[in-house]
């Protein structure tokens, strides 16, 4: 026994006290390391030729169809549309999208691609059709769709990025982590 402050302490327990706090440190490290990882830090794409090839593969309508080899080939915009049927307000903001892509020349002057956050692809089917989306879809659970995730996705929706054609971002739902909405991508189209 040692004596600590006038009181008797077995060896055992400053051995242990030495351990707990080796373990807190590990812990608190451990934390960091996991936090620095997931923190949304990745670069943005950057759309070269086999990626927009990867990326088209994994396209698809309202019915399942794949889309063309061709349908993102030389698109000077497209805007990355984050949404779900089950969040409110991004069924409150699909049809005011749907109108802007119909009477901005979507399709043609720019693409829009929806990333589902539904839990399964016939929520993804049933809230494209329901809400009339004239647009593609990125295949539910694809590679595609966890990589524009990765690269661009915040932490809530409806989320709306408008990139150039090589993937940079021209405007964003969110400036940072200050949410911005989505109707802010629509009115910085030019």
């Amino acid at each position: 026994m040692r004596a600590l402050a006038g009181m008797a302490v077995p060896r055992y327990a400053l051995r242990a006290g030495t351990a707990m706090r080796w373990m807190i440190a590990f812990v608190v490290l451990a934390a960091f390391a996991w936090w620095a990882m997931s923190a949304s830090t990745a670069a943005p794409a950057r759309w070269d030729a086999a990626r927009v090839a990867a990326l088209t593969a994994d396209l698809v309508d309202v019915d399942g169809k794949a889309a063309p080899p061709t349908t993102l080939r030389g698109a000077k915009r497209v805007m990355v549309y984050f949404s779900a049927a089950w969040c409110g307000p991004c069924r409150a903001f699909t049809p005011q999208l749907v109108d802007f892509y119909e009477a901005k020349g979507g399709g043609e002057a720019f693409e829009v691609l929806f990333v589902s956050l539904d839990a399964n692809a016939d929520d993804m089917a049933a809230y494209m059709e329901h809400d009339a989306m004239p647009w593609w879809g990125v295949r539910h659970g694809s590679a595609s769709a966890r990589e524009l995730v990765r690269a661009y996705a915040k932490q809530g929706i409806p989320h709306l990025v408008l990139l150039d054609g090589s993937g940079a971002v021209l405007a964003d739902s969110y400036d940072g982590d200050r949410y911005l909405g989505p109707q802010h991508v629509l009115a910085a189209f030019k």
